[in-house]
């Protein structure tokens, strides 16, 4: 009997031991990350959250200004109803210096401004334009404030007038208020307002 054979199978054993060792932690080195790639992947996360955020704030700006524009047209058939329910005139106060824009009764010494609609966050309400009868219109300007002031008759006719809004993103809402109606119509391309304000100009 030969005595080396006992340990060339030791030999043996040990080298299969090693390599299936050897196997197994490349195998589970196979299945794990590794830093760059986890950096990688949180990288992707970051880019994709931080365009999802702009996005969404974009939108909540539209909205803002889809419910200001909303608001604004509500104010004026309000203005135009209580003017007739109540037989009194009424006005709606375009102030460009608060941006804001409220209505009162022409004859009342309490002051509405504490119900007035502002031009939402990062929006600018830049011009006001009226057409139709100019006695009905009285624009004020002084070193603090520019208003204008839109007269509301007691069978609820005003002014056709227009507003221009626009934001830093060059973002532009037009909003023309025909006089004798009410009607109103909602412009979002700059070229057809700047088309409609030269009009009323």
């Amino acid at each position: 009997m030969n005595p080396n054979a006992p340990r060339k199978r030791t030999a043996t054993a040990c080298r299969r031991r090693q390599c299936a060792l050897f196997q197994s932690r490349r195998r589970e080195r196979g299945q794990a990350f590794t830093l760059i790639e986890v950096a990688v992947c949180l990288l992707i996360f970051g880019l994709l959250t931080g365009t999802a955020a702009l996005s969404l704030r974009g939108l909540q700006r539209n909205v803002d200004i889809d419910a200001w524009v909303e608001r604004a047209v509500q104010l004026d058939h309000q203005t135009r109803r209580r003017a007739e329910q109540q037989g009194r005139p009424w006005r709606v106060v375009v102030d460009l210096t608060q941006q804001s824009l409220w209505a009162e009764p022409v004859e009342e010494l309490i002051d509405f401004r504490g119900a007035q609609l502002r031009v939402p966050r990062g929006w600018t309400l830049r011009e006001t334009y009226t057409s139709g009868d100019q006695a009905a219109v009285t624009a004020s300007t002084t070193a603090t404030t520019r208003q204008v002031v839109l007269l509301c008759s007691t069978q609820g006719v005003m002014p056709t007038y227009a507003l221009r809004l626009s934001n830093e993103h060059k973002q532009h809402r037009g909003l023309l208020i025909v006089g004798g109606s009410g009607q109103q119509i909602e412009l979002q391309d700059e070229q057809t307002i700047e088309n409609l304000f030269a009009a009323l100009r």
